[in-house]
């Protein structure tokens, strides 16, 4: 996991992880290597450590200055 400070989860078998830059990054978890899925900047703001919810596919990340709520569920 990159250094920079932040938050994660454990959920559907990913690690759901926003870092100090406002990066969220989708890790598979692996024994011995570290392996990102997909990864984007989302927020800009400033002390990205508080703490994420995810509910029915629906995760909610924030900083100091906005809150997001993103849609993980899969569309047909």
């Amino acid at each position: 996991i990159p250094p920079e400070r932040g938050n994660l989860i454990l959920a559907d078998g990913l690690i759901y992880f926003i870092d100090g830059s406002g990066a969220l990054r989708l890790i598979q978890p692996k024994r011995d290597a570290y392996s990102e899925v997909s990864s984007a900047k989302l927020l800009g703001g400033q002390s990205i450590w508080g703490p994420m919810a995810l509910s029915n596919g629906m995760l909610v990340i924030r900083d100091q200055k906005q809150m997001k709520c993103l849609d993980l569920r899969a569309t047909p």
